[in-house]
Order: C-alpha cells, then sequence, then structure tokens
C-alpha cells in the first residue's frame, strides 16, 4: 500500500509538472503570437503609410509635371508673341527711316509711327518680363520636384525615428503613499519618491505654403499654449532688429557719400545687440 501510494504521489507529481509546463508553452505561445501580431499590424500600418506617402509624393510630382506643361506652353506662346513684336517694331522704324529720307512734309504720321514704336517698345519690354518670370517658375517647379520618392519616403522614415526615440526622456518625480493616501517618509522624515522616465509627447506641423505639401505627426495632440507666446515675440524682435541694422547701413552709405571713406565713423548705439546672450 505504502509503495503504490507513494507511486500515486510520483505519478501526480509528474502529471502537475506537465501541466505547468503545458501552462507556461501555452502563455509563451500567446505571447509570441501576440507580438508577431502587432509586428504584423506595425509593418502593415507602416506599410500602408509609406504607400500613401509615396502616392501623395507620386500625385504632387504628376501635378508639378502638368503645371511645368503649361508653363511651357505658356511660354512658347510668350515667345512668339514677343517675335511678332519685334517684326512689328522693325516694320516701324523702317517707315520712319522712309519718311526721314523722303523730305515730305508728313509730321502727324511721324508722330504717329514714333508714339506706335514707344508702344511697342514697352509692350515687348512687358513680355521680356513675363518671360523671365515663366522661366523662373519653371526651374523652381523642376527643381523642387524632380527628386527620388524613395529618398523621400527614406528621410520621413528618418524623422519619424528621431520622433518616437530621438528625444530625451522627461524625468517625472512622483510621492509614494500608503494605502490612505498619505506620503511615505524615510528614516530621516524625508518624503519617499519614484522616479520615472517617459518619452515626451512631440507634435509636428509643416506645410509648404508655396507649393502645398504637408506632413503631420500627432496632428491632434493638445498642448498648453502658454510657450508659444515666445514665437511671436521672438518674430518681432528679430525683425526690429534687421529693421535696425537697416537703417544702419543705410546712414553709414549716406554719411560715407557725404564725406568719403574715413576712420573715424559716427557713434551709435545699437538698441537690438544679438551678440548678447541672457539667461532667466
Amino acid at each position: 500500500m505504502n509503495k503504490l501510494a507513494k507511486n500515486e504521489k510520483v505519478a501526480f507529481s509528474v502529471a502537475f509538472a506537465v501541466f505547468v509546463l503545458f501552462l507556461c508553452v501555452s502563455v509563451l505561445a500567446g505571447v509570441l503570437f501576440g507580438i508577431v501580431g502587432n509586428l504584423e499590424r506595425d509593418f502593415s500600418d507602416y506599410r500602408s503609410e509609406a504607400e500613401f506617402l509615396l502616392s501623395e509624393l507620386e500625385k504632387e510630382k504628376n501635378q508639378a509635371g502638368v503645371m511645368v506643361d503649361t508653363l511651357n506652353k505658356q511660354l512658347a506662346l510668350a515667345e512668339k508673341n514677343r517675335l511678332e513684336l519685334e517684326r512689328q517694331i522693325s516694320q516701324t522704324e523702317a517707315e520712319i527711316k522712309q519718311l526721314e529720307a523722303s523730305f515730305e512734309n508728313k509730321d502727324e504720321l511721324y508722330k504717329s509711327l514714333n508714339s506706335q514704336l514707344t508702344d511697342l517698345k514697352a509692350s515687348l519690354d512687358e513680355k521680356l518680363v513675363e518671360i523671365a518670370a515663366l522661366k523662373k517658375d519653371i526651374e523652381e517647379y523642376e527643381k523642387t520636384y524632380g527628386v527620388d520618392l524613395n529618398l523621400q519616403a527614406s528621410l520621413i522614415r528618418q524623422l519619424e525615428a528621431l520622433l518616437t526615440e530621438g528625444a530625451p526622456m522627461n524625468t517625472v518625480v512622483s510621492a509614494i503613499c500608503d494605502e490612505n493616501g498619505n506620503p511615505m517618509l524615510d528614516g530621516e522624515g524625508h518624503p519617499l519618491q519614484s522616479i520615472s522616465y517617459v518619452y515626451p509627447k512631440i507634435s509636428l506641423y509643416y506645410e509648404d505654403l508655396s507649393r502645398g505639401y504637408r506632413y503631420v505627426w500627432n496632428g491632434d495632440s493638445v498642448f498648453s499654449s502658454g510657450d508659444f507666446v515666445h514665437i511671436p515675440m521672438a518674430l518681432s524682435v528679430l525683425q526690429a532688429a534687421s529693421k535696425e541694422q537697416a537703417d544702419y547701413d543705410e546712414k553709414l552709405a549716406e554719411y560715407i557719400a557725404q564725406n568719403g571713406v574715413t576712420d573715424t565713423l559716427p557713434n551709435y548705439t545699437f538698441r537690438y545687440d544679438l551678440t548678447k546672450i541672457f539667461t532667466y
């Protein structure tokens, strides 16, 4: 009987160990499947996001191509109009030369042709300005959008890596309390504290005002607006300092024009000195 009881205990122990092992394997399998599932979802989300970004970039590139074609057509038409204006100017100049050689009394016609010639030259100047502007627009479109989409996607991945893990961690200090919510103290009567580190909440919004391209990261996050008052303040200071520098340069140029280059320049105290550093 004792031997039978001992065998039963051994069998029970083995069965219990197998059961525990089965539970451990089941939990481990669940965790692994969960991790794999999360990785697949993350990869799927990333792939969808990358495909969307590439699609948007491809769409913008196509739109830029259409714009370049339109500008090229406008440029061709402007060049055609320029040639026509130059032809009319040459014809008018030839008619004026004929009148000058004829010695006939055709003052009114001569005056009219001169006025017409002036108007044609003014129109030609305007057309040349238009052609220069069209060429500049075409150059900007080709320069801005003549890029590798894979490189764009790579830059976005690098940016998002910095946004998710590139910033320094924030230190969070909190008091340790008992079950009643009262702060606990150490042996010297100082409050016990727990220190944890959390990644800061970051939002980014970028928009190319001239082209319309936008990039948003955590665009729906809400922040306190307290620190944003420094942005317009800093901008106003920089604008005022730039204006002060421009006014000084203009006065200095006038002084040199009147007195020539001298070793002694008039004293001028700048209100804004951007070389100074103030620590708050």
